[in-house]
Protein backbone atom coordinates (compact mmCIF):
# COMPACT_ATOMS: atom_id res chain seq x y z
CA UNK A 1 0.00 0.00 0.00
CA UNK A 2 1.42 3.38 -1.02
CA UNK A 3 1.01 6.59 0.89
CA UNK A 4 1.15 10.07 -0.57
CA UNK A 5 1.31 13.59 0.80
CA UNK A 6 -1.48 16.05 0.12
CA UNK A 7 -1.70 19.67 1.23
CA UNK A 8 -4.97 20.90 2.69
CA UNK A 9 -6.05 24.49 3.25
CA UNK A 10 -6.89 24.31 6.94
CA UNK A 11 -6.76 27.97 7.91
CA UNK A 12 -9.98 29.64 8.91
CA UNK A 13 -10.56 32.76 11.01
CA UNK A 14 -12.32 32.12 14.30
CA UNK A 15 -14.07 34.33 16.83
CA UNK A 16 -13.48 33.13 20.39
CA UNK A 17 -15.41 34.68 23.27
CA UNK A 18 -14.58 34.16 26.90
CA UNK A 19 -14.26 35.62 30.39
CA UNK A 20 -10.82 36.52 31.62
CA UNK A 21 -7.60 36.08 29.65
CA UNK A 22 -6.90 33.75 26.77
CA UNK A 23 -3.92 31.37 27.04
CA UNK A 24 -0.74 33.09 25.86
CA UNK A 25 -0.34 30.69 22.93
CA UNK A 26 -3.76 31.76 21.65
CA UNK A 27 -3.65 35.42 22.65
CA UNK A 28 -0.43 36.28 20.80
CA UNK A 29 -1.92 34.84 17.60
CA UNK A 30 -5.21 36.69 17.98
CA UNK A 31 -6.63 40.14 17.39
CA UNK A 32 -8.04 41.10 20.81
CA UNK A 33 -11.41 42.84 21.09
CA UNK A 34 -12.07 43.72 24.72
CA UNK A 35 -15.71 44.11 25.76
CA UNK A 36 -16.98 46.18 28.67
CA UNK A 37 -20.24 45.95 30.59
CA UNK A 38 -22.44 48.80 29.44
CA UNK A 39 -23.86 51.40 31.79
CA UNK A 40 -27.56 51.88 32.32
CA UNK A 41 -27.14 55.23 30.61
CA UNK A 42 -25.81 53.56 27.45
CA UNK A 43 -28.84 52.10 25.63
CA UNK A 44 -28.23 49.65 22.80
CA UNK A 45 -30.52 48.05 20.28
CA UNK A 46 -31.51 44.49 21.16
CA UNK A 47 -29.96 41.76 19.03
CA UNK A 48 -32.26 39.58 16.96
CA UNK A 49 -30.55 36.81 15.10
CA UNK A 50 -32.92 36.71 12.13
CA UNK A 51 -32.34 40.41 11.46
CA UNK A 52 -28.62 40.03 11.99
CA UNK A 53 -28.44 37.22 9.48
CA UNK A 54 -30.33 39.28 6.93
CA UNK A 55 -28.00 42.25 7.31
CA UNK A 56 -24.93 40.02 7.49
CA UNK A 57 -25.83 38.21 4.27
CA UNK A 58 -25.92 41.43 2.25
CA UNK A 59 -22.59 42.56 3.72
CA UNK A 60 -21.04 39.16 3.04
CA UNK A 61 -22.13 39.24 -0.59
CA UNK A 62 -20.65 42.72 -1.01
CA UNK A 63 -17.33 41.53 0.45
CA UNK A 64 -17.31 38.49 -1.85
CA UNK A 65 -17.79 40.70 -4.89
CA UNK A 66 -15.04 43.07 -3.78
CA UNK A 67 -12.59 40.29 -2.90
CA UNK A 68 -12.85 38.66 -6.31
CA UNK A 69 -11.26 41.75 -7.90
CA UNK A 70 -9.03 42.87 -5.01
CA UNK A 71 -7.34 39.55 -4.23
CA UNK A 72 -4.51 39.74 -6.83
CA UNK A 73 -3.38 43.13 -5.55
CA UNK A 74 -3.68 42.05 -1.91
CA UNK A 75 -1.60 38.92 -2.50
CA UNK A 76 1.28 41.07 -3.78
CA UNK A 77 0.87 43.79 -1.13
CA UNK A 78 3.68 44.49 1.33
CA UNK A 79 2.19 47.04 3.74
CA UNK A 80 4.41 48.99 6.12
CA UNK A 81 4.11 47.48 9.60
CA UNK A 82 4.83 49.54 12.76
CA UNK A 83 8.08 48.43 14.37
CA UNK A 84 6.43 48.14 17.78
CA UNK A 85 4.44 45.12 16.59
CA UNK A 86 5.98 41.72 17.25
CA UNK A 87 6.33 39.04 14.58
CA UNK A 88 3.09 37.23 15.41
CA UNK A 89 1.12 40.48 15.66
CA UNK A 90 2.57 41.50 12.30
CA UNK A 91 1.44 38.19 10.77
CA UNK A 92 -2.09 38.69 12.08
CA UNK A 93 -2.38 42.33 11.04
CA UNK A 94 -0.54 42.39 7.71
CA UNK A 95 -3.59 41.50 5.56
CA UNK A 96 -5.74 44.01 7.42
CA UNK A 97 -3.17 46.76 6.89
CA UNK A 98 -3.01 45.85 3.19
CA UNK A 99 -6.79 46.22 2.96
CA UNK A 100 -6.62 49.57 4.76
CA UNK A 101 -3.97 50.79 2.31
CA UNK A 102 -6.20 49.77 -0.58
CA UNK A 103 -9.15 51.59 0.98
CA UNK A 104 -7.14 54.83 1.05
CA UNK A 105 -8.33 58.09 2.64
CA UNK A 106 -7.50 58.02 6.38
CA UNK A 107 -7.84 54.24 6.71
CA UNK A 108 -4.07 53.49 6.56
CA UNK A 109 -3.38 55.78 9.51
CA UNK A 110 -6.43 54.64 11.47
CA UNK A 111 -5.60 50.97 10.92
CA UNK A 112 -2.01 51.37 12.15
CA UNK A 113 -3.10 53.37 15.15
CA UNK A 114 -5.58 50.64 16.05
CA UNK A 115 -2.94 47.95 15.48
CA UNK A 116 -0.49 49.61 17.86
CA UNK A 117 -3.20 50.17 20.48
CA UNK A 118 -4.42 46.57 20.33
CA UNK A 119 -1.18 44.65 19.89
CA UNK A 120 1.68 47.07 20.44
CA UNK A 121 3.03 45.49 23.64
CA UNK A 122 6.23 43.89 22.39
CA UNK A 123 9.73 43.35 23.73
CA UNK A 124 11.69 46.34 24.93
CA UNK A 125 14.33 46.01 22.20
CA UNK A 126 11.87 46.63 19.35
CA UNK A 127 10.14 49.43 21.27
CA UNK A 128 13.46 51.08 22.09
CA UNK A 129 14.51 51.20 18.45
CA UNK A 130 11.19 52.79 17.54
CA UNK A 131 11.73 55.27 20.38
CA UNK A 132 15.17 56.19 19.06
CA UNK A 133 13.73 56.82 15.60
CA UNK A 134 10.97 59.03 17.00
CA UNK A 135 13.40 60.97 19.18
CA UNK A 136 15.69 61.62 16.22
CA UNK A 137 12.73 63.06 14.34
CA UNK A 138 11.55 65.10 17.32
CA UNK A 139 14.98 66.56 18.11
CA UNK A 140 15.61 67.77 14.57
CA UNK A 141 18.56 70.13 14.84
CA UNK A 142 17.96 71.18 18.46
CA UNK A 143 20.85 70.87 20.90
CA UNK A 144 18.68 69.93 23.88
CA UNK A 145 15.06 69.25 24.79
CA UNK A 146 13.28 69.32 28.13
CA UNK A 147 12.05 65.91 29.24
CA UNK A 148 8.51 67.21 29.55
CA UNK A 149 8.51 68.51 25.98
CA UNK A 150 9.88 65.20 24.69
CA UNK A 151 7.11 63.28 26.45
CA UNK A 152 4.47 65.67 25.12
CA UNK A 153 5.63 65.31 21.53
CA UNK A 154 5.89 61.52 21.83
CA UNK A 155 2.31 61.35 23.09
CA UNK A 156 1.15 63.40 20.08
CA UNK A 157 2.14 60.53 17.76
CA UNK A 158 -1.12 58.67 17.32
CA UNK A 159 0.38 55.63 15.60
CA UNK A 160 2.79 54.94 18.45
CA UNK A 161 2.30 53.38 21.91
CA UNK A 162 3.67 56.36 23.84
CA UNK A 163 0.30 58.02 24.57
CA UNK A 164 -1.11 54.85 26.18
CA UNK A 165 2.13 53.38 27.46
CA UNK A 166 0.98 52.13 30.87
CA UNK A 167 -2.67 51.41 31.71
CA UNK A 168 -3.84 53.95 29.15
CA UNK A 169 -1.57 56.70 30.47
CA UNK A 170 1.20 58.34 28.50
CA UNK A 171 4.86 57.49 28.95
CA UNK A 172 6.55 58.96 32.03
CA UNK A 173 10.05 60.34 32.42
CA UNK A 174 11.02 57.22 34.38
CA UNK A 175 9.84 54.90 31.58
CA UNK A 176 11.68 57.00 29.01
CA UNK A 177 14.90 56.80 31.01
CA UNK A 178 14.52 53.03 31.48
CA UNK A 179 14.28 52.41 27.73
CA UNK A 180 17.23 54.67 26.95
CA UNK A 181 19.55 53.42 29.71
CA UNK A 182 20.78 50.31 27.81
CA UNK A 183 22.06 52.63 25.07
CA UNK A 184 24.02 54.70 27.57
CA UNK A 185 21.69 57.68 27.14
CA UNK A 186 20.83 59.46 30.39
CA UNK A 187 19.25 62.84 31.18
CA UNK A 188 21.64 65.77 31.42
CA UNK A 189 22.01 68.15 34.31
CA UNK A 190 19.89 71.29 34.60
CA UNK A 191 19.34 73.10 31.31
CA UNK A 192 17.84 76.56 30.98
CA UNK A 193 15.07 77.07 28.43
CA UNK A 194 14.11 80.75 28.47
CA UNK A 195 13.23 81.57 32.09
CA UNK A 196 12.92 77.92 33.17
CA UNK A 197 15.54 75.41 34.28
CA UNK A 198 14.46 71.84 33.54
CA UNK A 199 15.71 68.30 33.34
CA UNK A 200 16.53 67.56 29.74
CA UNK A 201 18.26 65.36 27.21
CA UNK A 202 21.10 66.62 25.06
CA UNK A 203 21.48 65.84 21.41
CA UNK A 204 25.12 64.89 22.01
CA UNK A 205 23.98 61.88 24.07
CA UNK A 206 22.10 60.44 21.09
CA UNK A 207 24.41 61.05 18.14
CA UNK A 208 26.48 57.86 18.43
CA UNK A 209 23.39 55.76 19.23
CA UNK A 210 21.52 57.09 16.20
CA UNK A 211 24.52 56.30 14.00
CA UNK A 212 24.70 52.75 15.30
CA UNK A 213 21.05 51.77 15.39
CA UNK A 214 19.33 53.91 12.75
CA UNK A 215 20.11 54.50 9.11
CA UNK A 216 21.16 58.01 8.20
CA UNK A 217 22.57 58.93 11.60
CA UNK A 218 23.71 62.54 11.91
CA UNK A 219 26.71 63.77 13.88
CA UNK A 220 25.97 67.47 13.53
CA UNK A 221 25.13 69.83 16.34
CA UNK A 222 26.92 68.28 19.30
CA UNK A 223 26.88 70.76 22.15
CA UNK A 224 29.66 71.36 24.65
CA UNK A 225 29.48 69.94 28.16
CA UNK A 226 29.59 72.68 30.79
CA UNK A 227 28.90 72.71 34.49
CA UNK A 228 25.65 74.17 35.72
CA UNK A 229 22.70 75.16 33.56
CA UNK A 230 23.18 75.88 29.87
CA UNK A 231 20.94 78.22 27.89
CA UNK A 232 18.97 77.18 24.79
Amino acid sequence: MKFGVKDFQTFGPKAVAGIGKLPDTVADRSLPIVLQRRKRTEPVERWREREGRRLGTSISKAFDAWASTAMPALQDARPDIPLVLGDRAADVLEPLLAIADMAGADWPQRARQAAVTLMGEVDDDAVAIQLLADLKDIFGTREAMATGEILHQLAERDDRPWATWSKGQRMTGHALARLLKPFGVVPSGPVRFGDKVERAYRRSAFVDVWDRYLSGGNDDGVSEEDEGAERF
